[in-house]
């Protein structure tokens, strides 16, 4: 159970795992079949150091992103609950995850009015996307991970094709 306000929610998409992210700054990992807790990722070391805004399971149920308040996205590994890496380079709170279906990157939204799109096994920054006025607030991708949809404070939906990035 968290000690806090519960932030986000995501299912494996293999349909075994239930992840939650809350304001206690931890992610938990729950088995759906027996309704039971498996792990809390990470530890007092490498956890959040904000609440935990947004998360997302990769395809193969194998990688778990995670993005904070804290302006940093982190990459988990499902089965240790581990650190792979911790991603910086949003300016505010991270409002949005999303790996995209090739499993190279991964796309981020943020308070700080951007977008970014990061290569998975570097996590070297490969693309800012400008273009709100206020804070993203919303991040969908379609299914081929070639459209990019954010929703702002300032009233806009935006739609992006990034064929050349992702």
């Amino acid at each position: 159970m968290h000690s806090d306000c519960v932030c986000c929610l995501c299912i494996s998409p293999d349909g075994k795992i239930l992840a939650s992210g809350g304001k206690d700054k931890t992610i938990k990992l729950w088995d759906l079949e027996t309704r039971k807790m498996i792990c809390t990722l990470g530890d007092r070391f490498t956890q959040h150091l904000r609440e935990v805004i947004a998360i997302a399971i990769t395809s193969d149920s194998k990688t778990l992103i995670s993005g904070s308040a804290d302006k940093t996205i982190k990459l988990w590994q499902v089965n240790t609950g581990n650190e792979i890496i911790t991603l910086t380079g949003h300016s505010d709170r991270v409002s949005g995850v999303f790996f995209n279906q090739d499993g190279k990157t991964l796309i981020s939204s943020s308070w700080d009015k951007t977008i970014k799109i990061w290569r998975i096994d570097s996590g070297e920054e490969i693309d800012t996307i400008r273009g709100h006025s206020d804070k993203v607030l919303a991040l969908a991708i379609s299914s081929n991970g070639k459209t990019i949809i954010s929703g702002s404070r300032d009233f806009t939906i935006k739609i992006w094709q990034q064929n050349n990035k992702l």
